[in-house]
């Protein structure tokens, strides 16, 4: 137990009479304090920090991370977590920055593989029709569509790529060679491109849906091509300006015309002829054979 001079405060000893300091008369009075281990500690406001684990907390890190956590879409995601990182030891970020940049490094090469733009479906048509390509006629039209031409044409799609290739190609360069003459080349532009409306997008998903079996709701966007051409042979020049349409079924681009059929029927259509050709020259050939018999 100790006392305590009344008027400046000063402690005494216990058997002091007089405040050594002031000389206040001190014998009566007399100021008790707890033991540490009996005092109550009054509450202490509280610590916005107080949760926060970093080492050196500058007292703001948590309610900036809150902040930041109230933005909207991926610019508020990122920089919530990054203020909750920003005072972590130094190895638990390191290792945390490498996990984020395997994350993106995922998704670039997921959006890279995940099928072309409308810029790969126009160079895969045009491959395919002034190139001979015929590998890359499955890429013309999804698989909703060459099931529909199984089942109309009796038509399968190695039989297709494979009758392109021996005749129909060379039958259509023939019909180049006679405009402009030998050594035939393209080239082609892209001039302009324009999204379209909801009214035209609506009119190819009835078609796709309708003709070809394919959902609405995998159709996203579609979009108006201008492409200029120019075809040179040894002998002319044609110049050429066409107007396609290309849509997006299920995060894949293809050709169509803008009531919504695959460009990709102009093959189909060429390579059929061929095969009617090639069945009636057959039937012909099966006659003169008859017709020896019956002379």
């Amino acid at each position: 137990m100790s006392k305590f001079c009344k008027n400046c405060g000063t402690e005494l000893a216990d058997e002091a009479v007089f405040c050594k300091d002031c000389g206040t008369k001190v014998e009566d009075v007399i100021q008790e304090t707890a033991p540490a281990s009996e005092q109550v500690e009054t509450a202490a406001p509280a610590d916005e920090s107080a949760n926060c684990e970093c080492a050196e907390c500058n007292a703001d890190c948590e309610t900036q991370a809150t902040e930041d956590a109230k933005e909207s879409g991926v610019a508020g995601v990122v920089n919530g977590f990054i203020a909750k990182l920003k005072n972590k030891d130094k190895n638990t970020l390191l290792i945390t920055a490498g996990v984020l940049l395997s994350v993106i490094v995922l998704f670039v090469l997921a959006i890279a593989l995940s099928g072309g733009g409308y810029e790969d479906a126009v160079d895969n048509y045009m491959k395919v029709s002034f190139k001979g390509k015929a590998s890359l006629i499955e890429d013309l039209a999804p698989e909703a569509y060459w099931e529909y031409v199984e089942d109309k044409e009796d038509l399968k799609l190695d039989e297709i790529e494979e009758i392109y290739e021996e005749d129909a190609f060379d039958a259509m360069m023939k019909l180049l060679e006679a405009m402009v003459g030998d050594d035939v080349s393209v080239s082609y532009d892209i001039k302009d491109t324009d999204e379209l409306s909801e009214s035209k997008l609506d009119k190819i998903k009835d078609t796709l849906k309708e003709t070809y079996d394919i959902p609405r709701k995998d159709v996203g966007d579609a979009i108006e091509i201008e492409i200029e051409t120019v075809i040179e042979g040894d002998d002319d020049e044609e110049e050429d300006e066409m107007t396609m349409y290309a849509v997006e079924i299920d995060g894949d681009w293809y050709l169509c015309t803008a009531s919504g059929r695959f460009m990709a029927e102009e093959i189909v259509s060429t390579v059929k002829g061929m095969a009617d050709l090639k069945d009636l020259g057959s039937a012909l050939d099966g006659l003169g054979d008859l017709s020896d018999l019956l002379d």
